[in-house]
């Protein structure tokens, strides 16, 4: 401020009256400058600045403005006013200016200043008075017209570093201890004229020239900016609505040191004085001869910004302090400041699920806005999405009068243009890569063009993040045992293992903690299907001991070049080593701050929503393991650096953390954190992040359990994230399931696990993965205990979980430190499903275990004995079992005569059996003394006391699915052949077929379905094979597949011409009598019982679900003459065993043709044709060739192409097999076949006349 000496000098010289004044504009109406606000709202005025800032005092909303910074304790004198003149040193810290700052809105400057002392003070005291001494400013210089010809040079004032071309002031002055006056001031005048001209102008002709110091209030005039200098100018306050002016504007020129007059400046101040804010708005700056405003939006302003104070009145001097002496501070100028438009432009994302898979479409809405006040024109909205989504598309809608591109593909990255109150809402899609891992995080910007300020900067990005689950292939969630990684056991302690692709080559690689040989780094080789260590040793202990439980390890890109780093943080180490891309290893960047850690687990999410990968350490303070205490946040800079570190408070002293999980459990787009504690009254935790990284915990309650472990994911498929939580209350541990109302709000669903069963105990190793991928999460768990087990719990798809598999798989000694202390999950072996390492307890070992994501190697397995060897097969009773040769045919043999009891053959393999698979055998009890007949299809074989089992008990008469479990007394199903008249006969061959499908077995003999059974129980995946009981059994063409060759309905069309002198797929219920024949060399197929007064029936299986309501048999049919029995043949159908069936043929003795249904006997005849009647015959050695076409519950008889007769059963004739038979007669059969649509039949053999003697047997 210009010092009181030169002030009085100025004033002294206004000695005469002013009486010409020059031309004064017409000023625009107030009201167009200030139509946002009426005089009601002058309070509120500031509150609603577009600036966004505040004049409360409160400093925040100035965060994130640019700052201008001045030295401390620089050079502070007002005593020198030469150009290059160098200030001498004042020791005045309260105007030790140190920070500054500005901004503005369409009708406001504000300022910012920071200092070393308190502004305002001059540091001396007048105690006689109880004030403050001298006088204080708080200046704002500014160049309004950016033009150096007009204004003063800074330095005559006293002011440096100087510069030329400033003309106005806004300005504060404290004196006796509060402000005086918040005034504005013009340099404009070189010489008293001009600066009586200009009190003039500015009061309308009204200021008297030397009369009272302070005059006014005036109606405001108007400035003109001319050259001018340090010692003329003008001051006045500027009044809004003022009473003393008949309620309009004015303005007031005053003095310094008083009397005090109040206007529109406005300031506040930090309660330790070293900061200020204030308010100058433009208004109060006038305006021009032309009636356009001083200042206004659009121009471009220099600015500087001093700290002014006297030691004036003072009568106490404490030495070192100015002693009535001037100081001030003065920063750079801000040269080129433009007032730019104002706009609040704001920017929504929405995205409903937490939980992503890889390989999934997403969906996110953007809605941008221009809350005003001013339109933006070439406004960017940004979002970048290419490095974890592709296929990406999108597009625009706009409203109120918003333009730009209304659809695109890829990052968005577009130029709008927004009026007030204008949006835009984009729509996009696409899908999330299927290397994405960790989270899918992705920030949504608007940014303002140059020359718009927004206003509000808190507004102008959204972010969102999402958890990645892992898309795996289709396996059976089942594992066994295997050695990936040779040698890795070898003579150190293995803690822990993290996947990715170090190399780049598509594959997951592996890096393991040991106790002694540090992180090291095996690389998967996918020729030899194994991991290899690749000889790189990262963050070796110096001092192993006490090192067994800093197991923190993990792997992402933390310096953002697309390449998977290491984080280490172990006892003596804690790093970050940087990838190079190929999997080679940087010097690592220490992490400083953490004076001692004991890192159970770490965990990794972007927490202040920065871009950049974030810690979160779980710090175990177990007393037996020597940690210090906290949780630890660490944040990244983006280069792999974490030079902020915080803790979260322990809610004990003990705070034992063993497990922490991140997600967005809220919906609020932030990471969120949960912490799975595990001391003695210490109950978990979850905390809540604002999205800056700033955490806070809430007042979730699970139920009072301490827990070992915590796992995340979206289980009821509803689009949050649920927890799983490891309770250890003592024995036994159990898993819960917690779910998610989307707001953070956990509840228990009432789901957990039990894991005492056969000596387990305890649970620590639980993952989340789709193990069985069917596109939902299980769960994966290890236990200890007794004994050590791997589990599964499999969910449904709804969050609803049940036991799947279960494998012990170590018991060491002692058995109370056995199993699996922690386990990680992950696509090892890089075939699409979810691996698994354990770690063990006991001996600190790790075991590999490898997901079946294909059938059993095992499978297919099929023998026929022909060589004499019963090969992969385990047996029970193994020397009652051998290979036979029955009639130049191997067969394998079970001899269980004289009460031997029980004989299995099963599948020797330790792998388990799938979800679904077959097993087909040919199987004949054969009749002898002092045995059982009967024989059986096993499957699920725990044990000779545990499997299930179907087949037949010949002497029962009885086809059975059952649970053998010490006896045969566990049947599932029955089918009693005395029920239906029909007969199991002994030493005929049944072709025995089992189907298991999950929990529930299907029975098929000779490709009939005869029963169907579901073990409540459940069928586990024991192997499979076959069996007799006290039996002499024929067992043949095993086969054990997902898909067995035989024994199943045939496929249509069907046709068999006997030609390769077999008749495929044809079962017979009296096989003895049937045989394929050449008779002329013509391959036949013959049935002879005209002897013996049997039955004959050859049927082929078909399958009711897919057999068409319409579909035609054919065949050709002779019949033969011989000494006994009849004449007969017959096409049959809808068959369902041998005393019910339909038929279609004829009765050549009788001369009919016949459609019936036989129920025991040939009476129940539908339609009967007599040839007699038609003068024709059916003749013996004649071929007839007949069609049956089925139509529903329609059969139609056609013969050599001409229709007979047909018959309605009233029933569906689709539903069972179809064949061929003749009853106590010699007929022959060729050409069958299965059609679903009419064919033509063709008569072959029509004029064969007889066959050879030796053929009529």
């Amino acid at each position: 401020m210009e010092d009181f000496m030169n002030l009085s000098a100025l004033l002294a010289r206004f000695s005469s009256p002013f009486t010409a004044y020059r031309h004064r504009p017409q000023r625009k109406p107030r009201q167009q400058q200030r139509n946002r606000w009426s005089a009601e709202l002058l309070e509120t005025r500031v509150m609603l600045s577009a600036s966004g800032i505040t004049i409360d005092g409160n400093f925040g909303d100035w965060a994130s403005l640019p700052s201008y910074t001045d030295p401390a304790d620089d050079q502070h004198d007002t005593d020198h006013d030469g150009q290059f003149d160098t200030p001498s040193y004042v020791d005045h810290p309260d105007v030790d200016l140190l920070e500054y700052k500005v901004t503005h809105d369409e009708e406001n400057f504000y300022f910012y200043f920071r200092a070393s002392g308190e502004i305002g003070a001059t540091q001396q005291e007048n105690s006689a008075l109880g004030k403050r001494a001298g006088r204080y400013y708080v200046i704002v210089t500014i160049d309004v017209d950016n033009d150096d010809s007009t204004g003063y040079w800074l330095h005559e004032g006293g002011y440096y570093p100087t510069t030329d071309g400033y003309d106005m002031n806004a300005e504060l002055e404290f004196y006796n201890g509060s402000i005086n006056t918040g005034h504005y001031l013009l340099h404009a005048a070189l010489n008293d004229t001009e600066l009586e001209g200009d009190f003039a102008d500015q009061s309308n002709g009204q200021y008297v020239w030397n009369g009272p110091q302070t005059q006014g209030p005036f109606d405001p005039g108007f400035v003109e900016l001319k050259s001018g200098d340090y010692d003329h100018y003008t001051q006045w306050v500027y009044k809004r609505d003022d009473a003393g002016n008949g309620g309009n504007d004015s303005v007031t020129f005053v003095q310094d040191k008083g009397p005090v007059v109040t206007g529109i400046i406005e300031f506040a101040q930090s309660p330790d004085g070293t900061e200020l804010e204030m308010i100058a708005p433009f208004e109060g700056f006038l305006v021009d001869q032309f009636g356009n405003s001083i200042v206004e939006l659009g121009k471009t302003v220099d600015l500087s910004f001093s700290l002014e104070a006297s030691g004036e009145l003072s009568n106490e001097v404490t030495p070192s302090r100015p002693n009535g002496l001037w100081a001030s501070d003065t920063g750079e100028p801000i040269n080129g400041y433009i007032l730019s438009s104002i706009a609040d432009l704001s920017i929504a994302k929405s995205n409903a699920p937490e939980s992503v898979a890889q390989g999934e479409a997403i969906g996110y809405t953007l809605t941008v806005t221009n809350n005003g006040p001013f339109e933006v024109n070439g406004a960017t909205v940004a979002d970048d999405f290419s490095d974890q989504l592709e296929n990406v598309a999108w597009t625009a809608v706009f409203a109120g009068g918003a333009t730009g591109n209304a659809s695109g593909s890829g990052d968005i990255n577009e130029l709008v243009n927004l009026p007030d109150g204008a949006t835009v809402t984009y729509t996009i899609t696409g899908t999330v890569k299927e290397d994405a891992r960790l989270f899918l995080s992705n920030r949504a910007t608007v940014t303002a063009p140059a020359g718009v300020i927004d206003n509000d900067l808190t507004n102008n990005s959204d972010y969102d993040i999402d958890a990645i689950t892992i898309t795996t292939t289709p396996s059976l969630g089942e594992f066994v045992e295997g050695d990936i990684a040779p040698g890795v056991n070898n003579g150190d302690y293995v803690k822990e293992v993290s996947f990715g692709d170090l190399n780049g080559d598509g594959y997951d690689d592996a890096v393991f903690a040991f106790v002694y040989a540090g992180h090291q780094i095996w690389l998967y080789d996918p020729v030899q299907g194994l991991l290899v260590d690749s000889g790189q040793r990262l963050a070796v202990e110096p001092n192993p001991a006490g090192a067994h439980h800093a197991l923190g390890t993990e792997i992402a890109d933390f310096n953002n070049d697309g390449y998977l780093d290491i984080l280490v943080m172990v006892k003596s180490t804690q790093a970050v080593y940087l990838n190079d891309g190929t999997g080679q290893f940087s010097t690592p960047l220490d992490i400083t701050g953490i004076s001692s850690l004991e890192a159970y687990e770490v965990e990794v999410g972007d927490l202040d929503g920065d871009g950049d990968i974030d810690v979160i350490v779980a710090d175990d303070d177990g007393l037996g393991f020597g940690g210090t205490g906290n949780n630890l946040l660490l944040f990244n800079d983006g280069t792999g650096q974490f030079p902020q570190i915080t803790s979260l408070p322990s809610s004990t002293t003990d705070d034992d953390t063993w497990d922490t999980t991140v997600g967005d459990f809220n919906g609020d787009g932030s990471v969120d954190l949960v912490f799975a504690n595990f001391s003695s009254g210490q109950t978990s935790e979850l905390w809540f992040n604002d999205g800056a990284g700033n955490f806070t915990k809430s007042a979730q309650n699970f139920s009072g359990n301490r827990h070992w472990n915590v796992e995340k994911g979206d289980f009821d498929n509803d689009g949050d994230l649920d927890l799983l939580l490891v309770v250890n209350n003592g024995n036994p541990d159990y898993v819960e399931l917690w779910n998610n109302d989307g707001s953070g709000n956990f509840s228990y669903s009432g789901q957990r696990t039990f894991t005492n069963e056969n000596g387990q105990g305890g649970i620590e190793g639980i993952q989340i993965g789709d193990l069985d991928g069917d596109g939902d999460l299980d769960a994966f768990f290890s236990t200890f205990g007794a004994i050590g087990t791997i589990q599964t719990w499999e969910n449904n798809g709804s969050g609803v979980f049940s036991t799947g598999f279960v494998k012990t798989f170590v018991t060491p000694t002692p058995p109370e430190t056995a199993g699996g202390w922690r386990s990680r999950i992950g696509d090892v072996d890089g075939d699409g499903d979810l691996d698994a390492f354990v770690f063990e307890g006991n001996s600190e070992q790790v075991y590999y275990f490898e997901n079946i994501n294909e059938y059993p190697s095992a499978l297919p397995y099929g023998d026929n004995f022909d060589d004499g060897i019963a090969n992969d097969l385990a047996f029970v009773g193994a020397d009652r079992w051998s290979v036979v040769d029955v009639s130049g045919d191997k067969s394998l043999r079970f001899q269980g005569r004289y009460g031997f009891g029980l004989g299995v053959a099963y599948l020797d393999t330790e792998l388990p059996m799938p979800e679904q698979y077959e097993v087909v055998a040919k199987v004949k009890a054969v009749n002898t003394t002092h045995a059982w007949h009967d024989g059986f299809i096993v499957f699920d074989y725990q044990g000779p006391n545990d499997f299930k089992y179907a087949g037949m008990f010949v002497g029962q008469n009885q086809f059975v699915i059952g649970h053998f479990q010490g006896d045969w007394s566990n049947r599932i199903a029955q089918f009693d052949l005395d029920d239906i008249g029909g007969t199991i006969n002994a030493n005929q061959e049944y072709t025995v077929f089992v189907r298991v499908d999950g929990d529930t077995a299907t029975l098929l003999v000779d490709s009939i379905e005869r029963l169907t059974g579901t073990f409540v129980g459940g069928i586990n995946d024991g192997s499979a094979g076959v069996a007799g009981y006290n039996s002499w059994t024929l067992f043949d063409e095993l086969e054990i597949a997902t898909d067995v060759s035989y024994g199943k309905p045939v496929d249509l069309p069907y046709s068999e011409d006997f030609s390769d002198g077999v008749a495929d797929n044809i079962y017979y219920n009296t096989p003895l009598y049937w045989g394929v024949v050449s008779p002329g060399g013509e391959k036949l197929l013959r049935l002879n019982t005209s002897y013996n007064d049997l039955l004959g029936i050859a049927h082929v299986p078909l399958d009711p679900a897919t057999t068409p309501s319409q579909f035609t048999i054919a065949a050709d049919i002779r019949s033969i003459p011989a000494p006994l029995g009849s004449q007969n043949g017959f096409i049959i159908f809808d068959y369902k065993h041998e005393n019910d069936f339909k038929y279609a043929g004829y009765f050549a003795i009788d001369n009919e043709w016949v459609i019936g249904h036989y129920q025991g006997d040939w009476s129940n005849h539908l339609s009967v044709i007599d040839w007699d009647a038609l003068g024709l015959s059916i003749n013996a050695k004649q071929w007839y060739s007949l069609e049956v076409e089925i139509d529903g519950n329609i059969a139609r008889l056609s013969v050599d192409d001409a229709f007979i007769t047909q018959a309605n059963f009233g029933v569906s004739l689709n539903q069972g097999p179809v064949g061929l038979a003749a009853d106590t007669a010699f007929t022959w059969f060729d050409n069958f076949n299965i059609n679903t649509s009419p064919s033509a039949i063709s008569s072959l053999f029509a004029n064969w006349d007889e066959e050879s003697e030796d053929l009529l047997i």
